[in-house]
């Protein structure tokens, strides 16, 4: 998400449905009290649970896995 790729493209590279990667996205902006998706990045970011957009494509670009 961090790198503007479409929810369909995300959750082909993570091997989920659609379905369940917004639900998660949902999810992790419920726990972290945003109200969108680059609000949810944009705290990620700050709160350096994911590295800044930039990251590569081959990095996964979270932290701590």
């Amino acid at each position: 998400m961090a790198q503007g790729r479409p929810l369909d493209e995300i959750s082909q590279q993570v091997g989920v449905s659609r379905l369940s990667l917004v639900r998660r996205v949902e999810r992790l902006m419920a726990l972290l009290g945003v109200r969108d998706r680059t609000e949810l990045v944009a705290k990620a970011e700050r709160e350096n649970l994911i590295q800044g957009s930039a990251a590569s494509a081959t990095d996964d670009g979270i932290r701590g896995s």
